[in-house]
Protein backbone atom coordinates (compact mmCIF):
# COMPACT_ATOMS: atom_id res chain seq x y z
CA UNK A 1 0.00 0.00 0.00
CA UNK A 2 1.35 3.38 -1.02
CA UNK A 3 1.91 6.00 1.64
CA UNK A 4 -0.19 9.15 1.21
CA UNK A 5 1.70 12.20 0.15
CA UNK A 6 1.18 15.23 2.33
CA UNK A 7 -0.99 17.92 0.76
CA UNK A 8 1.00 20.51 -1.10
CA UNK A 9 1.36 23.74 0.76
CA UNK A 10 0.84 26.85 -1.33
CA UNK A 11 3.94 28.67 -2.41
CA UNK A 12 4.97 31.83 -0.61
CA UNK A 13 3.57 34.12 -3.34
CA UNK A 14 0.24 32.26 -3.30
CA UNK A 15 0.02 32.54 0.49
CA UNK A 16 0.72 36.28 0.22
CA UNK A 17 -2.07 36.68 -2.35
CA UNK A 18 -4.49 34.72 -0.14
CA UNK A 19 -3.66 36.92 2.84
CA UNK A 20 -4.09 40.05 0.66
CA UNK A 21 -7.51 38.81 -0.46
CA UNK A 22 -8.58 38.17 3.12
CA UNK A 23 -7.27 41.54 4.30
CA UNK A 24 -9.05 43.30 1.43
CA UNK A 25 -12.37 41.61 2.24
CA UNK A 26 -12.07 42.53 5.94
CA UNK A 27 -11.28 46.14 5.08
CA UNK A 28 -14.19 46.26 2.61
CA UNK A 29 -16.61 44.97 5.26
CA UNK A 30 -15.43 47.68 7.66
CA UNK A 31 -15.72 50.62 5.25
CA UNK A 32 -17.96 49.43 2.35
CA UNK A 33 -15.65 51.31 -0.03
CA UNK A 34 -13.51 49.47 -2.61
CA UNK A 35 -11.01 52.31 -3.04
CA UNK A 36 -10.40 52.80 0.68
CA UNK A 37 -10.18 49.04 1.28
CA UNK A 38 -7.57 48.71 -1.48
CA UNK A 39 -5.58 51.65 -0.09
CA UNK A 40 -5.68 50.14 3.42
CA UNK A 41 -4.23 46.87 2.07
CA UNK A 42 -1.72 48.67 -0.18
CA UNK A 43 -2.99 47.03 -3.35
CA UNK A 44 -4.37 48.36 -6.61
CA UNK A 45 -8.17 48.30 -6.87
CA UNK A 46 -7.82 46.51 -10.22
CA UNK A 47 -6.56 43.44 -8.34
CA UNK A 48 -10.03 43.02 -6.86
CA UNK A 49 -11.65 42.90 -10.33
CA UNK A 50 -9.02 40.46 -11.54
CA UNK A 51 -9.64 38.18 -8.53
CA UNK A 52 -13.39 38.35 -9.18
CA UNK A 53 -12.85 37.28 -12.80
CA UNK A 54 -10.36 34.48 -12.15
CA UNK A 55 -11.13 33.08 -8.68
CA UNK A 56 -14.61 31.61 -8.06
CA UNK A 57 -13.93 31.14 -4.33
CA UNK A 58 -13.00 34.80 -4.01
CA UNK A 59 -16.15 35.80 -5.92
CA UNK A 60 -18.30 33.83 -3.43
CA UNK A 61 -16.41 35.31 -0.47
CA UNK A 62 -16.89 38.80 -1.91
CA UNK A 63 -20.64 38.24 -2.27
CA UNK A 64 -20.79 37.42 1.46
CA UNK A 65 -18.54 40.39 2.29
CA UNK A 66 -20.82 42.65 0.25
CA UNK A 67 -23.82 41.68 2.38
CA UNK A 68 -21.83 42.38 5.54
CA UNK A 69 -20.67 45.73 4.13
CA UNK A 70 -24.31 46.57 3.40
CA UNK A 71 -25.04 45.93 7.08
CA UNK A 72 -22.20 48.32 7.97
CA UNK A 73 -23.85 50.99 5.80
CA UNK A 74 -27.24 50.31 7.37
CA UNK A 75 -25.75 50.64 10.87
CA UNK A 76 -24.23 53.99 9.87
CA UNK A 77 -27.57 55.14 8.43
CA UNK A 78 -29.41 54.19 11.63
CA UNK A 79 -26.81 56.09 13.68
CA UNK A 80 -27.17 59.15 11.44
CA UNK A 81 -30.97 59.04 11.61
CA UNK A 82 -31.17 58.51 15.39
CA UNK A 83 -28.22 60.47 16.81
CA UNK A 84 -27.04 62.55 13.89
CA UNK A 85 -23.68 63.67 12.59
CA UNK A 86 -21.71 66.15 14.69
CA UNK A 87 -21.25 69.53 13.03
CA UNK A 88 -18.75 71.78 14.77
CA UNK A 89 -19.54 75.46 15.04
CA UNK A 90 -17.24 77.82 13.19
CA UNK A 91 -16.76 81.55 13.56
CA UNK A 92 -14.98 83.51 10.84
CA UNK A 93 -13.73 80.22 9.39
CA UNK A 94 -12.21 78.95 12.65
CA UNK A 95 -13.59 75.95 14.58
CA UNK A 96 -14.98 76.79 18.01
CA UNK A 97 -14.14 75.00 21.27
CA UNK A 98 -15.43 75.19 24.82
CA UNK A 99 -13.37 77.44 27.08
CA UNK A 100 -11.49 76.08 30.03
CA UNK A 101 -10.06 78.05 32.92
CA UNK A 102 -6.48 77.23 33.90
CA UNK A 103 -4.16 78.63 36.52
CA UNK A 104 -0.75 79.61 35.26
CA UNK A 105 1.91 79.74 37.96
CA UNK A 106 5.30 81.48 37.83
CA UNK A 107 8.32 79.70 39.29
CA UNK A 108 11.28 81.46 40.95
CA UNK A 109 13.47 80.75 37.90
CA UNK A 110 10.97 82.57 35.62
CA UNK A 111 9.35 79.53 34.03
CA UNK A 112 5.54 79.37 33.85
CA UNK A 113 3.59 76.14 34.47
CA UNK A 114 -0.06 75.17 34.46
CA UNK A 115 -1.11 73.95 37.89
CA UNK A 116 -3.30 71.17 36.47
CA UNK A 117 -0.22 69.51 34.93
CA UNK A 118 1.48 68.81 38.26
CA UNK A 119 0.53 67.03 41.49
CA UNK A 120 0.05 69.10 44.68
CA UNK A 121 3.35 67.75 46.12
CA UNK A 122 5.25 68.88 43.02
CA UNK A 123 3.57 72.30 43.17
CA UNK A 124 4.71 72.76 46.78
CA UNK A 125 8.26 71.78 45.79
CA UNK A 126 8.28 74.39 43.03
CA UNK A 127 7.25 77.23 45.38
CA UNK A 128 5.08 79.12 42.91
CA UNK A 129 5.54 82.87 43.40
CA UNK A 130 2.51 84.22 41.51
CA UNK A 131 -0.49 82.85 39.65
CA UNK A 132 -2.94 84.17 37.14
CA UNK A 133 -6.15 82.74 35.74
CA UNK A 134 -6.39 82.39 31.97
CA UNK A 135 -9.12 81.14 29.66
CA UNK A 136 -8.19 79.07 26.62
CA UNK A 137 -9.76 76.71 24.09
CA UNK A 138 -10.19 73.11 25.20
CA UNK A 139 -9.47 71.00 22.07
CA UNK A 140 -11.07 67.98 23.72
CA UNK A 141 -14.46 69.77 23.81
CA UNK A 142 -15.47 71.11 20.39
CA UNK A 143 -18.65 73.20 20.26
CA UNK A 144 -21.34 72.06 17.86
CA UNK A 145 -24.51 70.08 17.49
CA UNK A 146 -25.66 66.70 16.22
CA UNK A 147 -27.76 67.10 13.07
CA UNK A 148 -30.17 64.27 12.36
CA UNK A 149 -31.52 63.28 8.97
CA UNK A 150 -35.31 63.20 9.12
CA UNK A 151 -35.59 62.00 5.50
CA UNK A 152 -33.29 59.07 6.23
CA UNK A 153 -35.33 58.25 9.33
CA UNK A 154 -38.48 58.05 7.17
CA UNK A 155 -36.80 55.75 4.65
CA UNK A 156 -35.52 53.48 7.42
CA UNK A 157 -38.99 53.24 8.95
CA UNK A 158 -40.42 52.28 5.55
CA UNK A 159 -37.72 49.61 5.17
CA UNK A 160 -38.12 48.17 8.69
CA UNK A 161 -41.95 48.38 8.90
CA UNK A 162 -43.34 48.56 5.36
CA UNK A 163 -46.89 47.54 6.37
CA UNK A 164 -47.13 50.55 8.66
CA UNK A 165 -45.07 53.25 6.92
CA UNK A 166 -45.19 52.38 3.21
CA UNK A 167 -46.81 54.96 0.94
CA UNK A 168 -50.24 53.98 -0.27
CA UNK A 169 -51.05 55.32 -3.71
CA UNK A 170 -54.51 53.71 -4.06
CA UNK A 171 -57.36 54.44 -1.68
CA UNK A 172 -59.48 51.38 -1.01
CA UNK A 173 -63.23 51.95 -0.81
CA UNK A 174 -65.73 49.25 0.03
CA UNK A 175 -69.44 48.99 0.74
CA UNK A 176 -71.31 47.54 3.69
CA UNK A 177 -69.41 44.71 5.46
CA UNK A 178 -66.50 45.05 3.06
CA UNK A 179 -68.65 44.24 0.03
CA UNK A 180 -68.89 46.02 -3.27
CA UNK A 181 -70.46 49.43 -3.57
CA UNK A 182 -73.82 49.29 -5.32
CA UNK A 183 -74.45 52.65 -6.93
CA UNK A 184 -76.38 54.00 -9.87
CA UNK A 185 -75.46 57.03 -11.82
CA UNK A 186 -78.20 59.18 -13.29
CA UNK A 187 -77.37 61.89 -15.78
CA UNK A 188 -79.91 64.60 -16.65
CA UNK A 189 -79.25 67.03 -19.48
CA UNK A 190 -80.73 70.49 -19.01
CA UNK A 191 -81.26 73.00 -21.80
CA UNK A 192 -79.72 76.34 -20.83
CA UNK A 193 -82.08 79.28 -20.67
CA UNK A 194 -81.73 81.91 -23.34
CA UNK A 195 -80.77 85.35 -22.06
CA UNK A 196 -83.59 87.91 -21.91
CA UNK A 197 -83.39 90.73 -24.37
CA UNK A 198 -83.04 94.13 -22.77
Amino acid sequence: MKAKRPAKTPKKSQRRILSKKGAFLKAFIACADLTRAAAACKIDRCNHYEWLRKDKRYAKAFAVAREQAAQTLEDDAVHWARRGLFEQYTYQGRPQFAQRIRILGKLPDGREIYQDEYTPAELRAFEIQSTRVIEEDDPSRPLGQFRRSEGLMGRLLKAFMPARYAERSVAEVSGKDGGAIDAQLTVTFVQPKEPKAA
